[in-house]
């Protein structure tokens, strides 16, 4: 997303309304306020078209997230929505899967298709799958089922392509077995090693080292798992990782992050109640660490996708323990790394002076900022100046609510660093923001 710029000038004045893109992990709406320092989960305004615990959900070519299916209170849907990073906007998809599914996973192949499979349709589990085609909008039926029925199961695009689905529940009991699908044949094939343990309600997210990470979840006796394993798909072999997670969980969600860790988040704990707190795995020490920063709301049974700014996307799910429908959640929220985390802000520009200067030296810039005033949802204290290349562009302080800059320079089309000192639990907090002007 690209600023907008709207001038109406008279004399030798103009009045400019500006809306700047921080550009760190994508755009969201204009209008939503910033993140507000030293948290890493922000709520959207926007939400899904409807209640979904237990969807599926893969990214897209273009950037966007297919969040499918799912239970919506009243019964287990086939509709789908579409998330526009650039917008902040869930828009339902005039095409519905060909069968109902809950609990089903989600992978995007090699050629932008997303792969759908197993899940429960409301009556009965299901071993069947299908293809939904981004550039047309339609799911289409493989003729071909999984090898086994599986709801609850995760899934895992490998670096040749195939898509490793694993774990999930028969109906019977709780699966250690694992299977590939084969883009190119359209085919599933049993894996002969099977998990270390079997899970139900697990998280999965492919490592940057091609090998997929596998957490959590709960076993045929109930018990919640805080254990780990990884699957190798150039041997084909499941590992038990000596590290766990700090708390036990199912029904969280996974996403690799930028730099190759993976946050978990929220889910179940050993007592069936959602959570909102999160942690993060590290690939090259194979262990597990609490984050200090949770989840706007408890979710389990939610969705997540890694967007390619940067930011996790995470929705739906259900606040409440048990399957109450009263609990399902269509709201949605996104999550960045503090060092990153940014929305967009409604940016005005109070007074800019076009006196003096040639044309030219004028049509270089944009104003010779005064005064700009950013609607943000701030703490009550805070601090800001906006730089670029070190250079000092504006100053100033949180008042009432508005962050409040005062312009050292011409402000002129480019990028710039706009950095948040806040004073949150007694502690001055820093975060900074990357900012297009256009």
């Amino acid at each position: 997303m690209v600023g907008r710029v709207g001038v109406s000038a008279r004399g030798r004045n103009a009045r400019l309304l500006l809306v700047w893109s921080l550009m760190a992990l994508g755009a969201v709406s204009p209008g939503v306020a910033l993140a507000a320092a030293g948290t890493s989960f922000v709520a959207l305004p926007g939400s899904l078209t409807t209640p979904r615990y237990e969807a599926a959900a893969a990214l897209l070519p273009g950037g966007e997230v297919l969040i499918a299916g799912g239970d919506n209170g009243k019964t287990v849907v086939a509709s789908g929505d579409v998330f526009d990073p650039s917008t902040g906007r869930f828009t339902r998809l005039p095409g519905s899967m060909t069968t109902a599914r809950q609990g089903a996973v989600a992978a995007q192949l090699p050629d932008g298709d997303v792969l759908i499979a197993g899940g429960f349709s409301g009556a009965a589990l299901l071993s069947s799958a299908e293809l939904f085609d981004p550039s047309t909008g339609v799911f289409t039926a493989l003729p071909g089922p999984m090898t086994d029925a599986r709801f609850g199961a995760v899934a895992a695009r490998l670096p040749d392509g195939d898509v490793l689905i694993a774990g999930g529940d028969d109906g019977q009991n709780v699966l250690r077995t694992a299977e590939l699908f084969d883009p190119s044949t359209g085919v599933f094939t049993a894996l002969p090693a099977l998990m270390t343990a079997a899970r139900d309600g697990a998280v999965a997210a492919a490592l940057p080292d091609g090998d997929v990470l596998i957490a959590g979840g709960f076993n045929n006796s109930g018990r919640v798992l805080s254990s780990a394993e990884v699957f190798d798909p150039s041997t084909g072999v499941f590992t038990a990782l000596r590290g766990t997670m700090p708390a036990r969980r199912y029904g969280a969600v996974a996403a690799r992050l930028r730099g190759g860790d993976v946050l978990i988040a929220g889910g179940g704990n050993a007592s069936f109640v959602p959570q909102s707190d999160a942690e993060v795995f590290d690939p090259r020490t194979g262990l597990f660490s609490a984050s200090s920063a949770s989840m706007t709301t408890p979710r389990q049974w939610a969705v997540a996708a890694a967007l390619p700014s940067g930011k996790v996307l995470i929705a739906g799910g259900s606040a409440t323990a048990g399957h109450l429908a009263s609990g399902f959640l269509a709201s949605a929220e996104m999550f960045g790394r503090a060092s990153y985390l940014s929305s967009v802000a409604q940016v005005r520009v109070i007074t800019c002076n076009r006196s003096g200067g040639s044309h030219k030296a004028r049509s270089r810039s944009l104003c010779s900022t005064r005064l700009i005033t950013v609607h943000a949802s701030l703490a009550a204290a805070g601090r800001a100046i906006l730089t670029r290349n070190r250079a000092v562009y504006a100053s100033g302080r949180m008042r009432n609510g508005r962050l409040i800059l005062r312009g050292h320079r011409w402000l002129t089309r480019g990028r710039y660093t706009l950095t948040l000192k806040q004073l949150t639990n007694d502690r001055w907090i820093e975060s900074r923001y990357r900012v297009m002007v256009s």
